[in-house]
């Protein structure tokens, strides 16, 4: 079930297609981190009218079903495909690959006319990107049809002499895991009007509001997962007691794989925008041991 913003939830407000001006563009900044540079414009964004804004019209809680206006989409495939071996007395290797995509559609609201525009209680924008964004590419931010991501995984063990067992496993995945459902970098920007072409100020007394400048799925970032654990035991039995001594060696190529980064763009100089916000740990050894009676 879907919420259709012209009615709202309680602490929003509801409004007609004809109180909002729009569409209107957001002109990005040249930036050599955006895509192609930046300079180029992102579309489809609404905006309500000061009129509209100046009525504090009371909360309205009236929800609609997605199939009033031709339903949704949000749909997720996926395979998985394993291997396991044992080519011999005391060896054991296993490898497989997990791959999903998403395809997330709400373009049947955004073509009723119905922007994801949000109001709050206390009468503000509330400035999250909008699903009737369009991009330079085509794309709108109410379909998104994300291609394949492989994760590979690979494990194994092997037992030498004088009982000892040496072990491994690598994983390697495809890019940023920043945005929950539909990994990818963004840049939310939180724009002037000045940087768009509304032709006045925001209403509700915003001085900014977050557009999103980069499309989902267009850029996983320029790292990707490559990790490698290793572990040898040696064992130890005396009667009907065990004894293990184990040497653990985790990330072994010491990958700094940076697995979700800061979405905000900005145009200041402080900007921390695709600065790493989880580092995948660093290189380290462990030794321990068990002892069975």
């Amino acid at each position: 079930m879907t919420v259709d913003n012209r009615y709202g939830l309680a602490g929003q407000r509801g409004f007609t297609t004809s109180s909002y001006d729009g569409p209107f563009c957001v002109n990005a900044p040249v930036d050599g981190s955006l895509p192609n540079g930046g300079g180029y414009q992102v579309c489809g964004l609404y905006d309500l009218k000061p009129a509209v804004v100046a009525q504090a019209l009371p909360a309205n809680s009236t929800i609609h079903f997605s199939s009033d206006y031709g339903g949704e989409t949000n749909i997720y495939e996926g395979f998985d495909v394993s291997v396991n071996a044992r080519p011999r007395s005391g060896m054991f290797f296993q490898a497989g690959i997990n791959a999903q995509k998403r395809i997330f559609d709400q373009c049947n609201f955004v073509d009723a006319g119905i922007p994801a525009y949000v109001i709050n209680a206390a009468n503000q924008a509330v400035g999250a990107p909008e699903v009737s964004e369009t991009f330079p590419s085509g794309g709108r931010a109410c379909h998104q049809d994300l291609p394949y991501r492989p994760d590979f995984k690979f494990l194994g063990s092997y037992t030498l002499p004088l009982d000892i067992q040496v072990s491994g496993t690598y994983q390697f995945v495809r890019g940023i895991q920043t945005g929950g459902a539909a990994p990818s970098l963004l840049g939310q920007w939180a724009t002037p009007a000045a940087s768009t072409t509304l032709g006045h100020a925001y209403s509700a007394n915003a001085a900014t509001r977050v557009w999103n400048l980069v499309e989902v799925g267009e850029n996983y970032g320029n790292f990707n997962l490559n990790q490698l654990d290793l572990r040898a035991s040696k064992r130890f039995r005396f009667a009907q007691y065990r004894f293990r001594v184990d040497l653990d060696a985790y990330n072994v190529f010491n990958s700094n794989w940076p697995f979700t980064a800061n979405n905000t763009f900005s145009t200041l100089n402080s900007s921390q925008w695709l600065r790493p916000t989880n580092v995948l740990q660093a290189r380290f050894f462990k030794i321990g041991a068990q002892f069975d009676f």
